[in-house]
């Protein structure tokens, strides 16, 4: 699956296929955000994310497919990674593979937030080299030495 991988940055013809893999209850569940996002909300937000410098996503696409996405964010204290896997290939193992790859083509120290009920991405983040470094505002925090 690795090698059918390939990471490409996001483009406005993005913008619909990510809203509804974020709308869709289960990644709501996990989100930081639970709230459903309007399309007016994220067309404004995806819109200044693709002109923005500190923040920067990814499609992670397996044979021409998009079967996920990445999200970098550049905050005072380190980088920030965020991940959603689409939710008609999870289960699979996209998760765990997209990140790898990431990793690989961008090597780095990294930081995740995750929710303590979200066992899928700290598994994700835990087999890639996260380690759980303590909690912040509630959520899990994964540092990744680089």
């Amino acid at each position: 699956m690795l090698s059918s991988m390939t990471l490409r940055p996001a483009e406005l013809k993005d913008s619909h296929q990510l809203l509804l893999w974020r709308n869709d209850p289960r990644t709501r569940d996990f989100s930081i955000n639970t709230e459903i996002i309007t399309p007016e909300t994220h067309e404004k937000w995806f819109s200044d994310i693709l002109v923005s410098d500190p923040v920067r996503v990814l499609v992670v696409e397996t044979y021409g497919v998009p079967v996920g996405s990445i999200r970098r964010d550049f905050k005072n204290d380190g980088i920030y990674l965020s991940w959603m896997v689409n939710p008609e290939h999870r289960g699979r193992g996209i998760g765990e593979a997209m990140l790898a790859v990431f990793l690989r083509l961008n090597p780095g120290s990294y930081k995740a937030l995750i929710k303590e009920e979200n066992k899928a991405s700290i598994h994700i983040a835990e087999k890639c080299g996260f380690v759980r470094s303590g909690t912040h505002e509630g959520l899990l925090l994964f540092c990744r030495a680089g």
